[in-house]
């Protein structure tokens, strides 16, 4: 290539000279850039803020982009390649701004392309990175002037941290009496830089994170003094973002295999292209359209530039093992630490603010992949790896550290790894394919997926590899691998995930769903962003149980599902009452009848009462009894005990009409609840509590106790907690809470979850209070306050009438909609549109 500029006539001539065996020029109507020879010219005027870059665009022989009248061409062809000689009339370019200054630098640059009869396309740029038009900054520096005096200015960059010296690293001049003629230089590896600039004075600004008095260099007629500058440590630039906009989820949409959410949901965007977890089980989601979010569960929680974020274009997220989550946006990287988000840009080292890929190895090194290369984060500073160094050119979309400690890098353009000295080209197969995912097998292997497809790393080689049950069409897009080994890979418009037998299956209801990325969850779950929002996979699918009675019998009140099996049938709603077993099986209750299903399924019928007795509770007791509460209109038993194939009654005084509820605390006493007294079982002993004992109603709905010995009773004049020999009733301190209680109703089941948690299950809605809500009570008096934090109010549960918790510690509350399972990372429904059978609790 070789440049001239005419002062006088502001006149810019570039010539470039290709070698090319195979010239092609695209004459149809659908000649473009990418199916023919060409060449491409940025220009940009550099000024103290961004400007835009002008391109003018050569396609075959003919000018496609960019104003006639402001720049002249010629085309030369021969058998062994191609000339482009270049004029541009700058004056007409950058209009008088560009006449009126004697010493002007521009951002220039200039790339070739060339296409061949084999249909293989590539090209070749005089500075690194790709998407020259997108940014000034990603241009060379052209200085032109009308002075003959030039000097040499020359120095060395140093870290502050350690003294040695900083390679490849940009520091960018200015002149002090025209800032805005500045150009940027480069250390070697030595950390040694020099530039030849018109003799005047000129200083380092604030994008060179230069910390050193001596800013000031004097350039004279001659080499000139070296200057030694110190480069502080990158720690980024604060953001002073507290707080994001809370939306509250709703339940999601539940299809096949699939829970999605959508903006209907509360969604904060309609596309999700980055997915990543946090230590406190958050799932965090970028969109490329609407900025970054995350999800506890409950909530969405958006940020954008409105709450002070630099881009509202997210490409990548990831979370270090400190528990940082870093963002890759188009205009820099960021990391959140949980109290604030804090900013990184090129004028901290990044080699690009176009953040498209990002990874965290097992040193907690940061890996950024960007448009122009990669850098990296050792918490101190940046350092970056270009095309130069070895890797392939193009926007880098993927990064991976193997258990070899290699960082492979997909780009654009191909594959390389970095072996921890060196950046090493792995593109045999790959050579101008684009790689869009990479996963590592347990036995070590490197899966690459492709535009050509899935390659796999065998003996130092990709080579491409087909499994019996995938479409056969080419490409192939995110990849992963679940907690149980297996593959999920997206091709066409289908999900895929791989079997025992190593081939793949379709994974039924991921179709058409256009997944942007694929997740892996801390709790198992699959995640899948997509371009029609966020989905989750599950495989738990509803199924009806009909065995001997349950064949006949109708209506339904509660259930439970034996959480130590992996999988569980969850009962057709014909029993009506449902409680687990010590052998992993339930026990089910209807009408006057009892009988047992185990964990094989097998159904059998166990005790059956005479027909005046309606089974109202049943309870299964450490010791492996079996308690049977009733309720009857004529005089007998309410309480039976059943064990080894013996049934026992147990009575409670004439008084007593119905058993409302059942519990045994940790202490192993047995409480039961009735319609005029509370009752305990403690060895022989057998105690009532009413009214005269503190109750605040006779009426026993519920009972509950947590692991501190406390005991929970729900009447129907409120909430009672027995504590060390005492009753006291429950009320809240502040009016407008307890008036907020009162609405959703009376509190008609009570639950403590393994976590010590104790939830209340109202008529439309239910609350949780944590273990230590009653430090500072004073339980010397009947009546015991205790505030209630607002948010563990929900209403979203219709009339929760059962609870339990699976093996993982979710939560799962019955209601009148169906079944809602909370943990840490979402909250759904489960209900009749999902296979349970009407009527649903």
């Amino acid at each position: 290539m070789l440049t001239a500029y005419d002062a006088e006539s502001y006149a810019l001539y570039v010539a470039i000279q290709t070698s090319d065996q195979s010239v092609w020029i695209d004459t149809t109507a659908q000649s473009t850039w990418n199916n023919q020879d060409g060449c491409e010219l940025y220009l940009a005027l550099h000024d103290t803020t961004a400007r835009v870059v002008r391109q003018y665009s050569i396609y075959g022989d003919e000018l496609a982009l960019g104003s006639g009248t402001d720049v002249e061409y010629a085309v030369s062809l021969s058998d062994s390649g191609t000339s482009y000689e270049w004029r541009i009339d700058l004056s007409k370019v950058f209009g008088t701004e560009f006449e009126t200054q004697s010493n002007v630098t521009l951002g220039f640059d200039i790339s070739v392309s060339d296409y061949d009869a084999d249909g293989s396309y590539s090209w070749l740029s005089w500075g690194p990175g790709i998407r020259k038009f997108q940014r000034s900054d990603r241009l060379g520096d052209l200085l032109l002037s009308r002075s003959h005096a030039i000097g040499l200015a020359r120095g060395r960059l140093t870290w502050s941290i350690d003294g040695q010296p900083a390679a490849g690293r940009r520091i960018r001049l200015h002149a002090h009496s025209k800032p805005s003629f500045w150009v940027d230089v480069h250390s070697d590896e030595a950390g040694q830089w020099q530039l030849p600039l018109p003799v005047g004075r000129y200083y380092a600004d604030e994008s060179s994170v230069v910390d050193s008095n001596e800013t000031t260099i004097d350039v004279v007629d001659g080499p000139g003094t070296k200057h030694l500058f110190v480069l502080r440590e990158a720690i980024g630039q604060p953001l002073g973002i507290k707080a994001g906009e809370v939306i509250r989820a709703g339940g999601g949409d539940l299809t096949p295999d699939w829970v999605s959410f959508s903006p209907e949901d509360g969604l904060p965007f309609p596309r999700v292209d980055a997915m990543t977890e946090d230590h406190n089980g958050r799932l965090w989601l970028g969109s490329r359209v609407g900025g970054l979010c995350y999800f506890d569960g409950q909530n969405f929680v958006q940020f954008t530039t409105a709450h002070g974020l630099p881009n509202d274009q997210v490409y990548s997220l990831a979370t270090d093992f400190a528990g940082r989550v870093w963002i890759g946006t188009r205009k820099g990287l960021i990391y959140y630490d949980g109290s604030d988000f804090v900013a990184f840009t090129t004028r901290d080292g990044l080699v690009d603010d176009h953040i498209s890929a990002l990874a965290v190895a097992r040193d907690s090194t940061i890996w950024i992949g960007t448009t122009q290369g990669v850098s990296l984060y050792d918490g101190r500073r940046f350092i970056d790896l270009k095309s130069g160094n070895g890797l392939t050119s193009g926007e880098v979309l993927t990064l991976m550290e193997d258990s070899q400690d290699r960082i492979w890098i997909g780009s654009f353009l191909g594959l390389a790894y970095y072996d921890g000295s060196d950046v090493q080209s792995a593109s045999d197969g790959l050579n101008q394919t684009t790689v869009v995912g990479l996963v590592e097998t347990e036995d070590g292997q490197v899966l690459a997926s492709t535009s050509k497809g899935l390659f796999a790393e065998k003996n130092g080689r990709f080579e491409k590899i087909n499994f019996a049950g995938m479409t056969p069409t080419a490409a192939t897009g995110p990849i992963m691998i679940d907690h149980a080994g297996l593959i999920w890979i997206v091709r066409a418009d289908e999900i895929y995930r791989s079997n025992s037998t190593g081939d793949f299956d379709v994974v039924r209801g991921g179709s058409n769903r256009y997944v942007r990325v694929l997740l892996k969850g801390r709790h198992g779950y699959l995640w899948a962003g997509t371009e029609q929002g966020l989905w989750r996979w599950h495989s738990e699918m509803i199924a009806p149980y009909r065995q001997g009675w349950l064949k006949t019998k109708s209506g339904s009140k509660s259930w439970y599902s034996a959480g130590s099996r992996e999988t569980v049938s969850d009962l057709e709603p014909l029993a009506d009452i449902l409680i687990p077993r010590s052998d992993d099986g339930v026990w089910i209750a209807a009408d006057n009848k009892v009988a047992s299903v185990d964990s094989k399924l097998r159904f059998t019928e166990e005790v059956t009462l005479d027909t005046t007795r309606i089974i109202t509770n049943l309870l299964e007791d450490s010791n492996g009894t079996l308690w049977i509460g009733v309720s009857a209109n004529t005089g007998g038993e309410r309480l039976f005990s059943y064990r080894g194939g013996q049934l026992d009654s147990l009575q409670l005084g004439e008084s007593v009409s119905r058993v409302t509820a059942l519990h045994e605390d940790i202490q192993g006493s047995l409480w039961i609840g009735t319609e005029s007294a509370l009752w305990r079982v403690r060895g022989e002993n057998l105690d009532r509590f009413t009214v005269s004992e503190g109750l605040n109603s006779n009426f026993i709905r519920s009972i509950g106790s947590d692991p501190r010995g406390w005991v929970w009773i729900s009447t129907k004049g409120g909430i009672c907690l027995y504590r060390r020999g005492a009753i006291h009733q429950w009320k809240l301190d502040v009016l407008g809470e307890f008036q907020r209680l009162v609405s959703i109703g009376y509190c008609t089941i009570i639950h403590v979850d393994q976590n010590g948690r104790t939830w209340f299950g109202f008529d439309d809605g239910m609350f949780v209070i944590e273990p230590n809500a009653f430090d500072g009570a004073n339980f010397l008096e009947t009546v015991v306050e205790a505030k209630l934090d607002p948010s563990v109010i929900r209403m979203d549960v219709n009339a929760p009438n059962a609870f339990t918790q699976d093996e993982r510690g979710r939560l799962l509350v019955g209601g009148r909609l169906g079944i809602t399972v909370f943990d840490t990372t979402l909250s759904q429904t489960i209900g009749y549109r999902d296979g349970m059978i009407p009527p649903v609790f």
